[in-house]
């Protein structure tokens, strides 16, 4: 059975996580702003591409090293999700 306090613990780190890089990359993105407002989704991109070759790594590994390269892949997933909230934030 599912408690609050359960909860908390299991996906707190998690929200954490995509709200620090989300303001970091809400500063990274202002002075990109400035210049070019479609030049915006560069970040996001490049941690897409990070997250997608990770995830190739990982499926082409036989051994345990597809779990590094999966929890990696995680946390690049983390990132292009925070990325493109801040990008979008930006954008409108």
């Amino acid at each position: 059975m599912l408690n609050t306090l359960s909860v908390l613990t299991d996906y707190l780190p998690i929200v954490l996580y995509v709200l620090i890089f989300c303001i970091i990359s809400y500063f990274v993105s202002i002075p990109i702003a400035k210049r070019n407002k479609k030049k915006l989704f560069i970040l996001p991109g490049v941690l897409l591409a990070i997250t997608a070759i990770l995830a190739i790594f990982a499926f082409a590994t036989n051994d345990w090293g597809a779990l590094g390269y999966f929890i990696l892949g995680a946390l690049a997933f983390g990132g292009f999700i925070a990325s493109l909230i801040a990008s979008l934030i930006l954008y409108f």
